[in-house]
């Protein structure tokens, strides 16, 4: 009885020890990534300078963009709002350097269902050459106002 009672004891240390319940599996969950999240532009001579970034959702859902804050002079254009896992996606930025010179650094802020990254921050930056307003980068902006008013 002795033995069979210090086996029986062992038993329920061990069963203490190692024998524990698993922790609960994680939900899944949409992660937004940027390749290059700050982007400097050098001198621009042009009006205009655009850039693309490309977005993409590194998480196990669906990624939702659901709020676009641009900087003052900055529009911008999505191709996508909803990413499925492993998606891609991309931010077409404009930014209107019209009667700007010297360095600039602007930041675009995109709202998202990542709940680690809910608010991520992008940034041109660079160094206006003092275009008057017009100059080889000038084009016609009715589709990036058209998209600006269409943007989530």
């Amino acid at each position: 009885v002795g033995c069979w009672m210090l086996n029986m004891g062992c038993w329920m240390l061990l069963s203490l020890l190692f024998l524990r319940p698993l922790p609960a599996a994680e939900p899944a969950a949409p992660a937004i990534a940027v390749s290059a999240p700050h982007f400097d532009a050098g001198t621009v001579t042009n009006r205009f300078l655009t850039h693309a970034f490309t977005l993409r959702n590194a998480g196990a859902a669906p990624l939702a963009i659901t709020r676009i804050r641009a900087c003052c002079g900055a529009t911008c254009q999505l191709a996508a709002t909803n990413l499925p896992p492993a998606a891609t996606t991309e931010l077409q930025v404009r930014l209107d350097l019209a009667g700007r010179s010297g360095a600039f650094r602007k930041t675009i802020y995109l709202h998202t269902s990542d709940p680690v990254h809910p608010i991520t921050a992008l940034r041109l930056a660079g160094r206006a050459a003092g275009t008057p307003g017009g100059g080889s980068g000038d084009f016609d902006t009715a589709d990036w106002e058209r998209a600006l008013r269409n943007a989530p």
